[in-house]
């Protein structure tokens, strides 16, 4: 009952069998978030919008910072319009549920003017990198306002951004080995006056296969 069990009885076999499943939300997240920073037009598709996973925020997250967002009925898509965004935000956004995100999250805040708080990411410390640290440091690097944010319990647990339409870029990055520092990084790049670039090789191909390339962007 407290959900802290799992009781699998023996004796049975595995049948092979073909399941169709829908879009995963963090992935998702990536495409969505190179048209927010791009002021472009996106429509994705295999995404359920009654998904329960907690990155399905990125949606709701999007439409609150001034993107036009509707799903398409009768095309099970996503439609996302960047193209006229407000002049400025003021946001709160609690990651608790979406941790996955925080970085994303950060790198498009980057790219609007106001301020935007992020909240709920602690967990993000122990991750691949101590994220919320990571993401504040190479965001800084690009000479944008980031404040690292503290719980009651003194506790890193989120970012506080202050963004601008435009950054002059011109950096170079280091992903501290985690592919959702580099993939983030690489959407604020897309809003860069000047190209960056990255420290060392890369590597996303465990967790978003061909990410590169569907962005339109190579290893050089």
């Amino acid at each position: 009952n407290d959900m802290r069990q799992i009781r699998v009885p023996n004796g049975q076999y595995y049948q092979s069998r073909d399941v169709e499943i829908t879009g995963d939300y963090t992935s998702a997240s990536y495409i969505l978030g190179a048209a927010f920073v791009t002021r472009g037009r996106i429509k994705l598709t295999n995404l359920d919008p009654g998904s329960l996973q907690g990155e399905r925020a990125i949606v709701d997250i999007l439409a609150e910072l001034g993107a036009q967002v509707r799903w398409l009925q009768g095309e099970n898509a996503l439609g996302v319009d960047c193209g006229d965004l407000p002049s400025s935000v003021d946001a709160v956004f609690d990651l608790s549920d979406c941790p996955n995100i925080l970085p994303t999250v950060a790198a498009i805040a980057a790219t609007v003017p106001g301020r935007v708080r992020i909240v709920g990411g602690r967990l993000t410390q122990n991750h691949k990198s101590p994220r919320i640290d990571a993401t504040a440091a190479e965001l800084g690097k690009a000479g944008v306002a980031v404040e690292i944010i503290e719980d009651k319990a003194g506790f890193v647990d989120g970012l506080e951004i202050s963004g601008k339409t435009h950054n002059e870029g011109g950096v170079e990055f280091v992903d501290h080995e985690d592919h959702r520092i580099f993939m983030a990084l690489a959407l604020f790049s897309l809003a860069c006056r000047s190209r960056c670039s990255f420290s060392g090789a890369p590597d996303t191909e465990d967790s978003f296969p061909g990410f590169l390339s569907h962005l339109g962007l190579g290893v050089m």
